[in-house]
């Protein structure tokens, strides 16, 4: 084996430019390879991190002006008094938000969700709880930070 690693290094200096155009394309396939299973196992691979992922799903409504759309609220309310085939309804829209105060400001993503939003996915509360009944809440507007907007922008 020491001999053929000899030869190959000989080999390797006396064409120094077909040396160099290996190692690239060895070092671009690799790096590729990596890239790629990175985002697959994260996509496909592990599973979502809440309780029975696959027992969730998501309503779409067909709209005249755009192939899919979400619920309007009237609509998941009718869906959800009248459902008798899911178990549970929640639901959520996401936009993003500017935190300001001292220091620069931070983007953030934000959700307005339903009462039952946590419930159904099955995600506990790290420190204190999530939402209560309407009939048993305050007249403030509760919210729930998650982990990754707790450090911003310290992190």
């Amino acid at each position: 084996m020491s001999d053929d690693l000899r030869f190959a290094l000989r080999q390797m200096r006396k064409s120094p430019a077909f040396s160099i155009t290996v190692a690239l394309t060895l070092a671009l396939g690799i790096g590729a390879s990596t890239a790629i299973f990175s985002v697959v196992d994260a996509v496909l691979l592990r599973p979502l991190p809440y309780a029975e992922p696959d027992r969730l799903v998501r309503l779409y409504e067909t709209k005249a002006e755009e192939a899919r759309g979400s619920l309007s609220g009237p609509n998941f309310l009718d869906l959800r008094a009248q459902g008798r085939v899911l178990s549970a309804m929640a639901a959520y829209r996401q936009w993003s938000v500017a935190l300001t105060g001292q220091g620069q400001a931070a983007r953030l993503d934000a959700a307005l969700v339903s009462p039952s939003f946590f419930d159904v996915l099955g995600v506990p509360p790290l420190h204190g709880r999530t939402f209560v009944d309407a009939g048993r809440g305050g007249s403030f507007l509760p919210i729930v930070i998650s982990h990754d907007a707790a450090c911003v922008p310290r992190c």
